[in-house]
């Protein structure tokens, strides 16, 4: 059994956003191992009722009233770096100038979950990430990436340290999506995601002007969940926005195909795996489905090929068949394997 440091500016939860689900499933898998976990997170709003769990938890704050930097924090860390810890783990890239002082000061070692690689956008132009994740690359015993997309990106950037950049892909938990798909009797693609996202909120914006418009199926409807959806007045009354929803599974339970519009995104959105995890068919765009892509109906960014299968899918006498998806394929502990099997060495 390791004894494990685990840092995070975000508190782990299983009903956060993306990131927050990841770490809350990683680290319950770690412990599931046996594995005995400290979390020290940020204080704030975000809950840490559901991880207190299964780690003993620390909040933290580095600055009073948001402007004062707290005496109390390079404290903690001086006190958690001169502790024994057998492994330490700091989830995401955001994470790492808050909380190295916890580990550099010491010989413990360290996973960097990147989750998202940051450095070199889109366009190929330098950010403030790459001196980040360039100094992550040499301290760091291990680093992992969200998808093998994201770790190219990274060895870009770092061809010496191929053998540290590994891919721990995005999970989900299969006990989440076990119900039966049961599609509505008038045609549905439905969307689900946080539309502030910039890459979602272009992709949204996409798909409901070059796409929905020409799909022109009179029963066909559009269906979006999530928060900051910004619905086209053009789009009329086929497209309605529901706002956040208590179970997206349910939610999408009776749609006749899935949509998934990611442009210009960096990382692996999780919510491409609970697409698949529905049984209906998803269409995505490249930057949206990081890995399974056999399992989508289609991947693309071509709007007229996005039009084609939806007419396909929306627009037979009956739904689409299911697509025999198996959720457990994409199982948190399978997932996490990369991690856990590192920590069996300590």
């Amino acid at each position: 059994m390791a004894r494990v440091l685990w840092v995070s500016n975000e508190t782990p939860d299983s009903k956060g956003q993306g990131g927050q689900r990841r770490q809350f499933f990683q680290l319950r898998e770690v412990v599931g191992r046996g594995h005995e976990v400290t979390l020290c997170t940020l204080a704030g709003s975000q809950s840490d009722a559901e991880v207190r769990q299964h780690a003993h938890v620390i909040r933290t704050s580095t600055r009073w009233r948001g402007r004062v930097p707290r005496i109390g924090h390079p404290l903690l860390l001086r006190r958690l770096a001169q502790e024994r810890w057998d492994a330490a783990v700091v989830a995401h890239t955001e994470s790492w100038p808050t909380f190295r002082g916890a580990i550099r000061e010491g010989p413990t070692p360290s996973w960097v979950d990147l989750h998202n690689v940051l450095g070199r956008d889109v366009d190929g132009l330098r950010t403030r990430w790459d001196d980040m994740e360039r100094q992550i690359c040499a301290e760091a015993s291990v680093v992992s990436v969200c998808s093998e997309q994201e770790r190219e990106r990274l060895l870009s950037q770092q061809p010496d340290d191929e053998a540290r950049v590994v891919v721990m892909n995005h999970g989900l938990d299969p006990h989440e999506w076990d119900e039966l798909r049961s599609p509505r009797a008038r045609p549905v693609v439905k969307l689900f995601g946080n539309w502030q996202w910039d890459p979602n909120r272009r992709g949204l914006h996409w798909f409901l002007t070059e796409v929905w418009p020409r799909v022109n199926i009179e029963e066909a409807r559009c269906e979006i969940a999530g928060t900051g959806a910004v619905i086209p007045s053009s789009c009329g009354r086929t497209v309605t926005f529901v706002g956040r929803v208590p179970s997206v599974s349910q939610w999408a339970g009776d749609a006749w195909a899935v949509a998934v519009p990611v442009i210009n995104g960096v990382g692996a959105p999780v919510k491409y795996l609970e697409a698949l995890a529905t049984r209906a068919p998803v269409l995505s765009t490249p930057d949206g489905a990081p890995m399974a892509r056999n399992d989508a109906a289609l991947v693309s960014d071509d709007a007229t090929k996005w039009t084609q299968t939806l007419r396909r899918l929306l627009g037979g006498s009956g739904p689409p068949a299911d697509t025999g998806v198996n959720p457990t394929m994409f199982s948190w502990e399978n997932a996490t394997a990369p991690l856990l099997q590192w920590l069996e060495d300590f």
